[in-house]
């Protein structure tokens, strides 16, 4: 609405703008986030996996010369697998004990 003495908005109607301008900002806002916070959960772990996937396929090219390629790739996924569960036993000992220098 435009007051019909001046031609220009009344200050209600600026500030009413302004208040959905920012609301609308606030809510674009938020759904970028949301939206950045979903997608990065399964984004993440695809390019670690497609990382270790790159950074193994040599070893597995060269196990299936020796063995069938399905094998190959189980050996590989057992051979990174190991280390995992005493994983924390290491790190355990190397806090409680650190060794004297």
């Amino acid at each position: 609405m435009v007051d019909p003495d001046q031609g220009q908005p009344t200050a209600l109607e600026r500030w009413g703008r302004r208040s959905w301008a920012f609301v609308g900002i606030a809510l674009a806002a938020v759904v970028g986030y949301l939206g950045t916070a979903v997608i990065s959960s399964l984004v993440v772990p695809l390019i670690v996996a497609v990382v270790v996937g790159a950074l193994f396929a040599p070893l597995c090219a060269w196990l299936t010369r020796r063995i069938p390629r399905g094998l190959a790739a189980a050996v590989v996924l057992l051979g990174l697998a190991w280390p995992s569960p005493s994983a924390p036993s290491w790190s355990r000992s190397g806090v409680l004990s650190p060794r004297q220098q």
